[in-house]
């Protein structure tokens, strides 16, 4: 009988940094053989090319492989801790009447996202989403009325990324080479995949 083995978070993260280590390695090891060899036949570039393209992206995977255990470090602290918000989840969740719910289902509203600062110099909010619900907007960056440049926030597990951060958290489980290539030429997507990984997470986006 096999016996199986359980790898921490701690431990899956101290493997991906030696993998980041590892794959840095052979990059530089795969480019260097390309600037040796730049007079060799045109068939041996070729490999060597593409052989330095292989290594890259495993470097950028080992990034992502990082930063999905480091998450994973802090959901399993976040979830030792969670318990004690039950009961003010529990009294937002009764104060929905069936008026409400009604209310809801007339203008197709899935639910709502709730901004709740315990700093009550600090405005909460909470906003509906769902099908009868506008986008804002489709734009990864938002002007503000004073002329600033606001970039969207993408929120999953108690953990914020930008869009770069996010499509390599998790892009892979979605597309590994829509994933390579937005990672390698942001123009070609970037934000509009991390979209579409963010609906298929079930992250919040804000801007």
């Amino acid at each position: 009988m096999v016996q199986e083995v359980t790898i921490t978070p701690e431990q899956q993260i101290a493997q991906a940094v030696q993998g980041q280590k590892d794959a840095q390695i052979a990059l530089d090891n795969a480019l260097k053989a390309l600037e040796k060899n730049r007079d060799a036949p045109i068939e041996e570039l070729l490999k060597l090319s593409q052989a330095a393209s292989d290594a890259k992206v495993k470097l950028s995977q080992s990034g992502s492989r990082i930063k999905v255990a480091e998450n994973a470090v802090k959901v399993a602290e976040w979830n030792k801790r969670a318990a004690a918000l039950a009961p003010i989840q529990n009294r937002i969740l009764a104060s929905l009447t069936a008026e409400d719910k009604k209310i809801m289902a007339e203008l197709q509203v899935e639910g709502f996202t709730a901004t709740l600062n315990a700093d009550t110099t600090k405005a909460s909010s909470v906003k509906a989403f769902g099908e009868g619900v506008p986008k804002s907007s489709a734009s990864p960056r938002v002007k503000s009325e004073n002329g600033t440049t606001r970039r969207k926030v993408y929120s999953l597990d108690g953990t914020n990324y930008n869009s770069r951060e996010f499509v390599e958290a998790f892009g892979r489980d979605v597309s590994e080479t829509r994933t390579a290539t937005v990672l390698d030429d942001p123009s070609k997507g970037l934000s509009h995949f991390a979209d579409e990984i963010a609906k298929k997470k079930g992250a919040t986006i804000t801007q």
